[in-house]
């Protein structure tokens, strides 16, 4: 009986060491510091001209709607607004991509864009 007993504890103690490792899994890497994150100077001048092309992702941290490789992103201006299309290559071999906007909310400050992938949100 005790032998019972003591195995149903350790059983009990793999439960929950299993769970903890899994939940540590499940957790995103991030960028850990202290305080505000800096506060960037926003570029005089700004052309966006210059800013139109492919760029492609030299590091990424991981996330979970960016799983892919070799990630890229396009931006094309039209009528004042940046077209953004962000393409992945899937471990299947298949190209996943989504098409956004990007749009200048304060004309004051013309290189502050906001970045939208779906209707009507930020």
């Amino acid at each position: 009986r005790e032998t019972k007993q003591v195995e149903t504890e350790r059983m009990q103690a793999l439960q929950v060491v299993s769970l903890t490792l899994l939940a540590v899994l499940a957790v995103n890497a991030q960028s850990i510091g202290s305080g505000k994150c800096p506060q960037p100077p926003v570029q005089k001048d700004f052309d966006p001209t210059r800013y139109m092309g492919r760029w492609h992702e030299i590091m990424k941290f991981p996330s979970p709607f960016q799983l892919g490789e070799c990630c890229q992103a396009t931006y094309t201006l039209s009528d004042g607004i940046v077209l953004v299309r962000n393409d992945e290559i899937l471990s299947n071999g298949t190209i996943s991509f989504i098409e956004g906007t990007a749009k200048i909310v304060d004309a004051s400050e013309p290189a502050k864009l906001v970045v939208s992938f779906f209707e009507d949100a930020p």
